[in-house]
């Protein structure tokens, strides 16, 4: 999915269900260097460096603190930067008295990427200038050559690059180019918003996610296989459909009175989700829109 340049020195490991790049820099202690991407906003940008900050036994920012954050480009946007330092504890128990952690958020519409260094203080001071050379080097991999597909008539609006799916568009909503590396179209009407997008991760954890974004509980296996299904890429999707107040993104405090309906399926190894939110009433009333569209995404 990404492509990137590997600085001297530093060794590549296989990726894990979250980490999707997972890079080593050797030492007397080692650092790491990793990429993880969530679809929906995991909290939001203050929410996840505040817990990065609890890492190296740091307090919440305060606004100004916040407000003062620098910036650097990622994928040619603009992604929050901090470098940070204390005594690091990572989520698997690794203790680091004296340590750093170096990252960069880069959030839009409904994902959001996290590259983050962490280890030894004077390590990634040292190799403050390979992370800056990797974080310039990130791109998007090329997607899979476009095939004749039959039965689509609809693809990515004029000007947009060609995606490597396809699909039949609904009638009467408005068709846009992709807002994000991570969309593949968008589709709009009255307010209710609905795109075709890729993840990575399980499909129980983005289901987990969206069901956090509207305060809902989390669903355990169990759970995850009573919901509806629907034919996706040739598979069977799994159907989320939830109503509450829903945390977006970009939104300062929950929208009240808001439904989201997603399709999710794994295709070789990739997540693709098809997703309409809006206002409660409104996403209720285009379900049958919704199903139609899942059920005419394939593989150009």
């Amino acid at each position: 999915m990404f492509e990137y340049d590997l600085p001297d020195g530093w060794e590549e490991l296989p990726p894990t269900q979250f980490r999707i790049i997972n890079l080593l820099i050797p030492g007397e202690q080692p650092a790491e260097v990793t990429l993880t991407m969530l679809m929906g906003n995991g909290g939001g940008v203050r929410a996840n460096l505040d817990r990065w900050r609890r890492q190296v036994g740091l307090a919440p920012m305060s606004d100004e603190e916040f407000l003062a954050l620098g910036e650097r480009t990622v994928f040619d946007q603009a992604a929050t930067y901090v470098e940070l330092r204390g005594s690091y504890e990572g989520m698997d128990g690794t203790k680091i008295p004296d340590a750093g952690l170096f990252g960069a958020v880069f959030a839009r519409d409904q994902s959001a990427l996290f590259v983050k260094m962490t280890g030894p203080a004077d390590l990634l001071v040292d190799q403050r200038g390979a992370f800056h050379g990797f974080l310039d080097s990130l791109d998007l991999a090329a997607r899979p050559a476009s095939q004749s597909g039959a039965g689509s008539t609809a693809g990515p609006p004029p000007g947009a690059s060609a995606s490597w799916l396809r699909w039949d568009a609904p009638v009467g909503w408005a068709e846009e180019a992709a807002s994000s590396s991570f969309r593949e179209v968008t589709f709009r009407k009255g307010d209710v918003e609905m795109y075709i997008s890729t993840a990575r991760g399980g499909v129980l954890a983005n289901v987990n996610r969206w069901a956090a974004q509207l305060g809902l509980d989390p669903l355990d296996e169990a759970g995850l296989a009573s919901l509806e299904t629907t034919p996706m890429l040739g598979r069977s999707a799994t159907v989320f459909e939830g109503a509450g107040a829903l945390q977006g993104m970009r939104d300062p405090e929950p929208k009240p009175d808001q439904r989201m309906l997603a399709a999710i399926v794994e295709n070789a190894g990739v997540i693709v989700t098809l997703k309409a939110t809006g206002p409660s009433a409104e996403v209720a009333s285009v379900r049958a829109d919704f199903i139609s569209l899942a059920n005419s995404i394939g593989v150009r």
